[in-house]
């Protein structure tokens, strides 16, 4: 009988990632942190949400949504380890 994680030899790779973004992510302010996993649909239960959708969930505008997005993601460029990887899971640029 073979097993799952012979026939995904990089599985346990890629659920290290993910809890590494997710410590990562935990060490954000909570806006900073949500607008990343409901923009980029980081976690099972977070809906992809757009701008507008977000600015309506914390009361500010949707060109306040950019900023927040920007900063956070200056802070995942401190883990080399995963910025890399972050952008070619969650988004078309490499």
């Amino acid at each position: 009988m073979v097993e799952t994680n012979d026939m995904q030899p990089n599985a346990g790779l890629e659920a290290d990632k993910h809890e590494r973004l997710n410590v990562i992510l935990d060490q954000l302010s909570p806006r900073d942190e949500y607008v990343l996993r409901f923009k980029y649909w980081i976690g099972d239960k977070n809906p992809i949400r757009t701008d507008e959708e977000l600015a309506t969930m914390f009361q500010i505008s949707a060109t306040s949504i950019v900023p927040i997005e920007e900063r956070s993601l200056k802070q995942l460029k401190h883990y080399p380890e995963i910025i890399g990887w972050f952008y070619n899971v969650y988004t078309n640029e490499a």
